[in-house]
C-alpha cells in the first residue's frame, strides 16, 4: 500500500511540474512577440491547424494564454457585439468601409492586435503556433513543442476530426475557385448574450450576425458534426452594402445546438450581387467530399450561361459543439 501510496504522489508531482512547465513556455512565446508597450489584447481561439475547430485542448489553451497575458499586466479584449457591431471590426478596419471614433475607442481600449494560435499533433508531439497581428503594424510568430502524452492525456483533434478536416479542405479550394470573382462577407456567431463563440454546448441558442462589401442576397447551409447538410430559415435574404443584419430575422424562430452531436460544425454564408448566383435550396443529405466545392462550380457555371453580371462569393463560420 505504501508503494501505491508512493507512486501516485510521485504521479501528481509530476503532472503538475509538467503543467507548471507548459505555462512558462507558453508565457515566455507569448510574451516574446507581443510589445511591452502593447496592453489591451484580443486573444483568440486556438484551433487545430488542419480543421480550423477547437477541442478539448483549444480550451485549456486559452485558459493558459489568458492567465499569461494577465500575469504580464495585459488586459483581454472582450468584444461586445451590441456595441456598435464590434466583432466586425478587424474586417471592416482593413476593408475601409468602417470609420472609428478615435476618442470613442481611446475610452473603450480598443484593442492593439490579436493573439491567435493553432496547434498539430504529430505521433507523440505537439506543436502550437501562436501569431500577434498588431491592427497598426506587423505580425510575429513564435512556437511551442511538447509531448502529446503528458499533459493530462488531452484530446486534441475535435471528435470528428476526419469529417471537419474533410470539410476544410474542401472550403479551401472552394475559395480558391472564387477568389476573382468576389466580394467581402463578414460574420460571427453569437451566443444568446450577445457574445462571439466558436465552442457551444447542447441546448445553446446561437445567432449570427452578417455583413456583405456589396448589396447581396443570401442562404445559409449549417452542416453539423455528423454532416448531415441543412439550409437555414431566413425571411428577408437581402442585405444592403455594409449594412449588418441577425439571423434567425423570423420572429420566434431560433437556433438551437441539438444534443448528443459533437465536434466540428460549419455555416456556410453563400452571398450573390444577384438571386441567380445562389445555390439551390432544395438538397439536405449528408455531406460527401467535395460537394463544398460542386455547389460553386455549379453556380459557376450558370453564372457563365447567363447573360446577366454578378458577383459570389461563400465564407464559413467554423464552431465546435462540445458535451
Amino acid at each position: 500500500m505504501k508503494k501505491l501510496l508512493s507512486s501516485i504522489c510521485i504521479l501528481r508531482i509530476g503532472m503538475s511540474c509538467f503543467a507548471l512547465d507548459f505555462s512558462e513556455e507558453v508565457a515566455k512565446a507569448v510574451n516574446k512577440i507581443i510589445p511591452a508597450k502593447d496592453i489591451v489584447i484580443q486573444v483568440e481561439t486556438p484551433t487545430y491547424s488542419e480543421t480550423d475547430t477547437a477541442s478539448q485542448f483549444s480550451v485549456y489553451l486559452k485558459e493558459v494564454i489568458e492567465i499569461a497575458l494577465s500575469d504580464a499586466e495585459k488586459e483581454l479584449f472582450n468584444l461586445d457585439a451590441d456595441r456598435q457591431s464590434e466583432l466586425f471590426l478587424s474586417e471592416l478596419k482593413d476593408s475601409g468601409v468602417y470609420e472609428i471614433d478615435a476618442e470613442k475607442w481611446v475610452q473603450r481600449k480598443f484593442p492593439a492586435g490579436v493573439l491567435a494560435s493553432t496547434f498539430m499533433r504529430q505521433s507523440d508531439k505537439v506543436q502550437i503556433f501562436f501569431s500577434y497581428k498588431q491592427f497598426a503594424g506587423n505580425t510575429k510568430k513564435s512556437s511551442v513543442i511538447f509531448s502529446a502524452g503528458s499533459l493530462r492525456n488531452m484530446k486534441y483533434e475535435p471528435d470528428n476530426y476526419e469529417l471537419a478536416k474533410e470539410i476544410a479542405s474542401d472550403f479551401m479550394e472552394t475559395e480558391n475557385d472564387m477568389a476573382s470573382d468576389s466580394f467581402l462577407i463578414t460574420a460571427a456567431m453569437l451566443d444568446e448574450h450577445n457574445n462571439l463563440v466558436d465552442i457551444l454546448h447542447p441546448n445553446d441558442t446561437v445567432r449570427f450576425m452578417i455583413s456583405t462589401q456589396k448589396d447581396a442576397y443570401i442562404a445559409l447551409l449549417c452542416i453539423d458534426a455528423n454532416g448531415d447538410k441543412n439550409w437555414l430559415p431566413v425571411r428577408d435574404n437581402f442585405m444592403r452594402a455594409d449594412e449588418v443584419k441577425v439571423f434567425p430575422d423570423i420572429t420566434g424562430q431560433v437556433y438551437k445546438v441539438v444534443d448528443g452531436v459533437y465536434g466540428a460544425e460549419q455555416i456556410l454564408v453563400y452571398a450573390s450581387t444577384s438571386p441567380a448566383g445562389l445555390p439551390a435550396q432544395d438538397s439536405g443529405g449528408t455531406y460527401n467530399r467535395g460537394d463544398i466545392q460542386q455547389t460553386s462550380r455549379s453556380i459557376m457555371a450558370v453564372k457563365q450561361q447567363s447573360t446577366e453580371q454578378y458577383e459570389t462569393n461563400i465564407f464559413k463560420i467554423t464552431y465546435t459543439v462540445m458535451p
